[in-house]
């Protein structure tokens, strides 16, 4: 379907993580093998700027630190909750695409030979932000702080650091 909109799809990188178990060095019974399939964002800015696309992008996210990470166990205890985890599992999926033009990546080189009923390649369209897409990290950071506002807190603007 894109290529016959014009639309090239960007390319596929996989990654695979083992997580051994320090002590016996075997792979972790629960998440042993990891795999991420994210898009390639050097081949996507090509493909942009190739179709026009050559408007700057938001591409900054912040940086959790400490103080954020005591400041949310701190929330956690003044309204008597119990946080049980302190991940974003799948964080920049959790964004939302912010006015940008649609994208599409090719299949994970496990499914490269599909084909679709027409016999034509199949590809993935991003619904959501993916690894690799400059602008996820931003999108995800307007996801974040959209969440933090709605449990009440505030933006300290113009509060000299200590």
């Amino acid at each position: 379907m894109p290529r016959a909109l014009g639309i090239n799809p960007a390319r596929c990188v996989t990654q695979y993580r083992l997580k051994l178990n320090p002590a016996t060095g075997q792979l972790e019974e629960r998440n042993g093998v990891k795999v991420r399939h994210c898009l390639d964002g050097g081949h996507q800015s090509v493909l942009l700027a190739r179709d026009g696309f050559t408007g700057h992008v938001q591409t900054s996210s912040s940086v959790v630190d400490d103080l954020v990470i005591k400041m949310l166990v701190a929330d956690a205890a003044g309204r008597n909750r119990c946080l049980i985890k302190a991940d974003a599992p799948n964080a920049y999926m959790q964004g939302e695409r912010q006015a940008r033009p649609q994208t599409f990546m090719q299949m994970p080189a496990a499914f490269a030979d599909e084909r679709a009923d027409d016999g034509s390649k199949l590809c993935i369209q991003l619904g959501t932000p993916c690894w690799g897409e400059e602008p996820a990290g931003f999108e995800w950071q307007v996801a974040f702080e959209g969440s933090l506002l709605a449990f009440g807190w505030r933006r300290a603007e113009g509060v000299p650091c200590l």
